[in-house]
């Protein structure tokens, strides 16, 4: 028995209606009349029972009944008017019966044999009704504590998704309903995406859908597991006139979540009135977050896609860290390098902390395939560590840049097993003299004054391993191009005195 309900889901008005037309035809003028003949419980005796209870009861009146018809009609006679106290329980009516049958035919005493043990059996059952109410109440107990412990996930599940800012590393962390989902839904994305050959434009726009689309099966499940456990609820604890079933318990749960309110299904006692208020609200609320989430989440997108249009070399080709830190500074002034580190540098300070408190946000992809924002800050990292290599600007906003750049990239491969990405990375001694050899040369060429070569070729290397593996480990997860393309323009500078 759930919180002082009755001891299972309650009878249906029908079953109500169909026992008081029974009684009445037995004699009795309602429930509390027929408590002591019938032996029913205080809460029997008022109006309340079970579907099972009221079906056991339902099933021993009609038997009674259609005995005393029988009987009636073997001895010739009318049975007794509908008004007059005929209980089917009382001890002469019970005599009589017992009297009339044994002057009756071999066949007729059969029939009368197997009526008796029927109703023998229908009262084995209304009793095994009563005895069962221990059973039914743990079946309540279990449906509220499911209901609850759903309830209680999904809006805990909703709040740490959409309001809450600080970003958890723990591993319990990916066990959210929300991650578990996105994650197994990105890896059919990713395979499907994978068949397609990377020329191909519907690859890309596939891969670019999955984020938008991942919210809509977000708000879906966080709906519908609130539905539901707030159905179960209902089904366990009861006193919704209307509702006698599981189902009906969900649908209820349903038109109370979306505050519709039909009418068909009405709250009759304290707590599921006050447990329906609980519920409306929660369905406001979780409207409310999902529909104020979403300018904060397109807001963060624009803040990092615009300013992506600005990394060009004027090559309108593939763009290189040397192509790019030669056209910020043409004149190898290390000043100008520091001017622009200061603009990217609060660039991934914001987006280090949009995408850690919005962590959806990663699965945005930039609305240009050649203008990836992760290429890009892989781009903008190695720009970084080449400006180490000059001198007046090693201590300049390269370096801020590169330790928030690491602190981003680190953020968004927590519990990655980088160990493949590590050995694809590491150069052998001769690869690493041949590439800063290549590239000290060039840059010295340009007019950049350098640090001496063998520091910069040892710093360099550190500093590069600190996020190469993980910048291709989320190029080659996120399926990300390999390459970041200066902006398709026609547009040429004015030839110059000073430019060859």
């Amino acid at each position: 028995m759930a919180f002082g309900q009755s001891p299972g889901p309650p009878a249906g008005q029908r079953q109500v209606n169909r026992l008081l037309e029974l009684l009445n035809e037995a004699g009795h003028s309602d429930f509390r009349d027929a408590r002591g003949p019938l032996d029913l419980t205080q809460r029997q005796a008022a109006g309340r029972f079970t579907r099972d209870e009221a079906d056991a009861l339902i099933e021993l009146l009609e038997t009674e009944l259609e005995q005393q018809r029988l009987d009636a009609s073997d001895a010739g006679r009318v049975p007794e008017p509908h008004g007059q106290r005929n209980r089917i329980f009382d001890d002469r009516n019970a005599h009589s019966t017992k009297t009339h049958l044994t002057r009756r035919a071999p066949g007729q005493r059969g029939a009368a044999n197997a009526a008796r043990r029927e109703r023998r059996g229908v009262g084995h059952r209304v009793a095994a009704a009563r005895l069962g109410g221990h059973g039914a109440m743990i079946a309540n107990i279990v449906l509220v504590v499911v209901g609850a412990v759903l309830v209680l996930v999904a809006f805990t599940d909703l709040v740490n998704t959409l309001v809450t800012t600080s970003s958890s590393t723990s591993r319990f962390a990916d066990r959210w309903p929300s991650r578990v989902v996105a994650k197994i839904g990105f890896r059919l994305v990713r395979a499907m995406a994978e068949r397609i050959p990377q020329d191909r434009p519907i690859r890309e726009r596939l891969l670019a859908t999955y984020g938008p689309f991942l919210l809509l099966v977000l708000l879906t499940l966080w709906v519908s597991l609130q539905v539901v456990g707030f159905g179960m609820i209902w089904a366990g604890v009861g006193g919704v006139k209307g509702v006698d079933s599981v189902l009906s318990s969900i649908y209820y749960s349903g038109v109370s979540f979306f505050t519709i309110g039909f009418g068909d299904a009405v709250p009759v006692e304290f707590v599921s009135r006050f447990g329906v208020l609980v519920e409306g609200f929660a369905g406001v609320v979780t409207t409310a977050l999902v529909i104020g989430y979403l300018p904060t989440l397109y807001g963060a997108y624009s803040d990092r896609e615009q300013i992506l249009m600005t990394i060009d070399d004027g090559s309108g080709d593939r763009i290189t860290p040397t192509s790019l830190m030669k056209a910020w500074a043409p004149d190898g002034d290390p000043a100008k390098l520091d001017a622009r580190f200061a603009e990217w540098e609060r660039w991934a300070a914001a987006v280090a902390e949009t995408h850690g408190s919005a962590p959806m946000l990663r699965l945005f992809r930039s609305h240009d395939r050649r203008q990836n924002w992760i290429t890009a800050l892989g781009l903008l990292s190695d720009v970084a560590v080449q400006s180490q290599m000059v001198v007046g600007a090693s201590n300049g906003s390269s370096y801020w840049f590169l330790r928030r750049a690491e602190t981003l990239f680190r953020q968004m491969t927590v519990r990655a097993d980088l160990g493949p990405w590590r050995a694809e990375t590491r150069l052998t001694p001769v690869e690493r003299d041949l590439m800063f050899r290549e590239l000290y040369d060039e840059l010295e060429q340009h007019g950049f004054e350098l640090l001496p070569y063998d520091l910069c070729v040892e710093e360099g290397t550190k500093l590069r391993a600190m996020y190469a593996p993980s910048m291709e480990f989320l190029i080659d997860t996120m399926l990300c191009p390999r390459g970041f393309w200066a902006p398709q323009s026609m547009v040429q500078p004015m030839p110059s005195p000073d430019r060859p």
